[in-house]
């Protein structure tokens, strides 16, 4: 699987996004399935699922920084 990988930037400062094997796993642990947790997130039945959308970031975001610490020596 190919990692997706962007950049956000909040407040002026740049943060790495990234959704890899490893944020699947988190998603599978708290919402059983990546299914499950896109029905969610899709916003297609209504609003988007607040709470499951910001799991999904957090764990994106802290990814993408674990990334970067460890290419960095961080």
């Amino acid at each position: 699987m190919k990692d997706f990988e962007k950049k956000i930037t909040v407040k002026g400062k740049e943060y790495p996004v990234v959704f890899n094997l490893n944020v699947m796993e988190e998603i599978q642990n708290e919402y059983g399935t990546l299914e499950k947790w896109g029905d969610l997130t899709d916003g297609k039945d209504g609003e988007p699922n607040a709470k499951a959308v910001i799991f999904g970031f957090t764990h994106m975001i802290i990814e993408g920084i674990d990334i970067h610490n460890e290419e960095d020596g961080t």
